[in-house]
């Protein structure tokens, strides 16, 4: 959405910051319940709290986008998002929810000015939740490591909606969600996240560690494995 406030904006010589406010849309992959919005920006607000928008707040994290380029004809290019995974949190949220691929990432550029009131000591008279622009993406790709998480991004006229079924590539962990289809668990409680064992009648300690070992543990060594991992992908490196 693009009003004239904001283009007027746009054409000032000496322009209001503008905040960047990302809104991670999981409602096409999430099979789990509960929320199907993530919110992140790389800013605090003037009381140094997470910037609201819209009466919603937007986790601080270090996250931007980058590469992005708007054309006329052809394929677009692939932008990349590249958001902070400190404390592993990015890393939970790949393992709960497929990878997040298919997942969509909407970016709303918004002049500092027209910020929600309750982002400034003295309030904000301009407050107008209207003014901004914005644009979505289904992501594509994903790598991760202890400090980031990297996502290749596409507009969404040129993946139609689809879920790509593509998914991101984990050594040593499962991304398949515990006793779910893909898992296929369905007995007695084994052990706890951490691979202690626990009695059968401790089902609220249940929980699977999402290693090889966690998947042994339940269907044995012998036989084949649900595990949705590949734990080669580290043993191989390129030539």
């Amino acid at each position: 959405m693009i009003s004239n406030s904001v283009k007027a904006s746009l054409d000032k010589v000496e322009q209001s910051a503008w905040i960047d406010l990302y809104d991670l849309d999981i409602s096409k992959i999430n099979d789990l319940g509960g929320s199907n919005h993530f919110y992140f920006c790389n800013e605090m607000n003037e009381k140094n709290e997470p910037v609201v928008w819209r009466g919603q707040k937007y986790l601080a994290i270090p996250i931007q986008i980058e590469g992005v380029e708007i054309k006329s004809d052809g394929p677009s290019n692939r932008p990349t998002l590249t958001i902070g995974n400190g404390a592993g949190y990015i890393t939970g949220i790949l393992n709960q929810y497929r990878g997040l691929i298919g997942a969509k990432v909407t970016r709303y550029r918004v002049p500092e000015q027209f910020l929600d009131a309750v982002n400034f000591i003295d309030g904000n008279d301009h407050a107008n939740p209207d003014e901004y622009l914005d644009q979505s993406y289904i992501i594509n790709s994903t790598q991760h490591s202890k400090t980031f998480a990297s996502f290749t991004l596409a507009i969404p006229s040129e993946s139609d909606g689809a879920v790509i079924p593509n998914r991101t590539i984990y050594a040593t962990v499962c991304p398949f969600r515990y006793r779910g289809e893909m898992c296929g668990y369905d007995g007695w409680a084994i052990a706890d996240e951490n691979d202690n064992a626990i009695q059968a009648h401790e089902r609220d300690k249940d929980k699977c560690s999402k290693r090889l070992g966690g998947c042994q543990a339940r269907f044995g060594i012998n036989g084949q494995l649900p595990f949705g991992g590949f734990p080669m992908a580290d043993k191989v490196s390129g030539n």
